[in-house]
């Protein structure tokens, strides 16, 4: 097929060619079109396929294909401001030409070829012993802070970092990173396998750490183990019950069981000691069944109030009884006629004057005092003392 082809290469020289073939019609002839079927303006390597940044370069290679340039060291055809063949992007010096600081073998100028140069583009770094990503020289641009280090935990790799099928290094060695690779772990106290820092138990003696450490026992010696407290496992349940448990239950429960008994109960214990108190027949009696219900007061089986409530009934039966032996006095059969007069021979007469109290009270006179035993007195001019009972207004009568 002719169409109006306008160029040949000839010695990689373009020259004019008219007339020859050129199938997607972007002047280059199908003989020398690198893509003789997609219309494109590249030079140079390729010649008639894309180029969106006219930069001579074809898209599929072009690693700035929207940007035109001429870097061609490691990005290819991408913007460089200085023409020394390292893009801007890379180029440590991208405004001034690599080559004059440096070699084409040494792009960064630092001394190390491009092939041994483990960051050709960076002046500062070189090399990456430990394979972390950070340059070995620690005060350079994204320098290691622990060379010989993969995770930079600031602990030292072993020299042999093949490991077993659980992950463990196969020849820890001591003072070094048993975990090379996890940041988060270096040490692994029990050789389980699992850092020190997420084990829950380092000394792997079946008790955790914070355990331990509540306990004051060292959780990194399997010999240093917390103390057995005594526990039952009610069966049938995941109910476990330690020493105090059973302390709270074999005293707290006959304890509440007879407090409640005891409630239930003191209602008609505390009418019987009414009861008996009622059918006392002496002081002795009385006290008898009060020392029996004060005890019963003390065990909780009777109330404070109702205590009270007996404690009072008491004290009135008690005055009572004191009154009757303080009316009546001591009482006997034996005639006494016999006694009386005989004793009344042997004493003389005594003849006396009737006293006579010119200043005795009216009945209408008032009391000068009362008295807490049901009297109220009046004391004459004279020092004579007259008592009445309290509020009668009988006659005073003259006490002697």
């Amino acid at each position: 097929m002719n169409g109006p082809s306008k160029w040949t290469v000839v010695d990689g020289q373009k020259v004019p060619q008219f007339g020859c073939a050129d199938s997607d019609f972007d002047g280059f002839t199908d003989e020398i079109d690198t893509c003789p079927n997609v219309a494109g303006a590249s030079e140079g390597v390729n010649w008639g396929c894309p180029d969106s940044d006219s930069d001579g370069t074809q898209d599929s290679e072009d690693s700035c294909p929207s940007l035109s340039g001429t870097s061609t060291a490691n990005l290819k055809a991408c913007p460089d401001s200085d023409n020394d063949g390292i893009a801007d992007l890379e180029d440590p010096q991208p405004l001034v030409a690599l080559i004059g600081i440096s070699t084409p073998e040494d792009w960064d100028g630092d001394g190390v070829n491009n092939n041994d140069d483990e960051y050709p583009f960076e002046q500062t770094q070189w090399e990456d012993l430990d394979g972390d990503g950070f340059g070995d020289n620690s005060t350079g641009v994204n320098g290691d802070p622990s060379p010989s280090d993969y995770d930079n935990d600031f602990w030292l790799d072993p020299s042999d970092l093949s490991t077993t099928e659980l992950g463990c290094l196969n020849n820890p060695e001591e003072g070094m990173d048993y975990f090379p690779e996890d940041p988060r772990e270096w040490k692994d106290n029990d050789g389980d396998c699992i850092g020190d820092n997420s084990d829950p138990d380092d000394d792997n003696d079946g008790y955790s750490d914070v355990e331990e450490a509540q306990q004051g026992t060292d959780p990194l010696s399997s010999s240093s183990k917390p103390i057995e407290g005594f526990e039952i496992i009610v069966p049938g349940t995941e109910i476990s019950l330690g020493a105090w448990d059973l302390i709270g239950i074999f005293g707290g429960v006959p304890f509440f069981a007879w407090i409640g008994f005891g409630i239930v109960t003191r209602n008609s214990r505390s009418a019987r000691f009414e009861e008996d108190l009622k059918a006392a027949n002496s002081r002795e009696e009385l006290e008898e069944v009060a020392k029996r219900w004060e005890f019963a007061l003390m065990i909780k089986l009777i109330g404070p109030h109702q205590g009270i409530r007996l404690e009072r009934m008491r004290a009135e039966y008690d005055d009572r009884f004191e009154n009757q032996a303080f009316d009546d006095g001591p009482i006997t059969t034996e005639d006494q006629t016999m006694l009386v007069e005989n004793s009344a021979k042997d004493i003389p007469v005594i003849e006396t004057t009737p006293q006579m109290y010119i200043d005795a009270p009216s009945k209408e006179t008032p009391a000068t005092s009362v008295g807490t035993d049901g009297y109220e007195w009046y004391k004459s001019e004279s020092g004579a003392d007259y008592y009445r009972t309290t509020g009668s207004n009988e006659e005073w009568i003259i006490f002697d």
